[in-house]
Order: C-alpha cells, then structure tokens, then sequence
C-alpha cells in the first residue's frame, strides 16, 4: 500500500486512479483517513 498526506491531493489520486488500470495494475482499496484537519489517502 502506498500513502501521502495533504489536503490538495486530488491531481495525485486522478493519477493514479486513471494510470494504475491502463498498466494492469487494478485499485483494490482506497483507504481515506483524516488527522489533525490532513486527509490521508492510501491506494493497494
């Protein structure tokens, strides 16, 4: 799994969302989390 911190990640997560499956590599899970007002996003 791999994840990053930051409350402007949405260039990054269409990235992946849009990248992963065109090289055979499908999104699983997406695990979300929020600490201290930071989003968290985790892709497996």
């Amino acid at each position: 799994m791999h994840g990053r911190e930051s409350n402007t990640m949405l260039t990054w997560i269409s990235t992946e969302f849009l990248s992963r499956p065109m090289q055979g590599q499908p999104i699983l899970k997406v695990d979300v989390g929020v600490r201290h007002g930071v989003f968290s996003y985790a892709f497996e």
